[in-house]
């Protein structure tokens, strides 16, 4: 039987891989928009509607509110889960295209510049290394740091040191607990 499986269970899983002749799936859909719209229509009714009204507002200054108001009416599953599973014209394309898991500033620091500094719109560095520098529009003087993730948006900047940055799930809990929703 071919089909797609979206993380099986670890049995399964162990089988798979036995056996032999699975693919793994990375993630990457390839698609033409009549089609996936259509798959929705069929599979996820309701994320449909909301998409068809989205498609509807879309440019105009009713759009967020649109948003606002079809979010909860959509299906609450994933393209996985809810479409890849049921669809009936589905392949695979093997590819070996490397892969890299960015779920961190540290794994995105060590893809982009695993040993130099490096900053998105330029950076003067001193006696530094090992500074990935995140600050749109701005230049980064770096001086006497090492080892260091810089991200800069509008409202907050992060700092944190190479292989600590995951700790800032626990700014974000105690940025909770101050009630500083506004920075979430």
């Amino acid at each position: 039987m071919r089909r797609f499986v979206e993380k099986p269970k670890r049995e399964a899983a162990e089988e798979m891989v036995a056996a032999g002749g699975h693919y793994w799936n990375a993630g990457m859909f390839v698609w033409r928009v009549e089609t996936v719209l259509e798959a929705y229509r069929e599979h996820l009714p309701k994320t449909a509607r909301a998409l068809e009204a989205l498609e509807e507002a879309h440019g105009s200054a009713r759009y967020e509110a649109v948003l606002g108001e079809v979010w909860e009416e959509t299906d609450r599953t994933t393209i996985d889960y809810g479409i890849a599973e049921r669809a009936r014209n589905v392949a695979v394309v093997p590819a070996d295209i490397g892969w890299h898991d960015v779920g961190s500033w540290d794994r995105l620091a060590e893809i982009v510049a695993p040993r130099a500094n490096w900053s998105v719109d330029g950076h003067v560095d001193v006696d530094a290394t090992g500074v990935y520098a995140w600050a749109p529009g701005k230049v980064v003087a770096l001086v006497g740091v090492h080892d260091l993730i810089v991200i800069d948006t509008p409202d907050a900047i992060l700092l944190a040191a190479k292989g600590q940055a995951e700790q800032v799930k626990a700014v974000l809990e105690r940025l909770r607990q101050e009630g500083r929703e506004d920075l979430l």
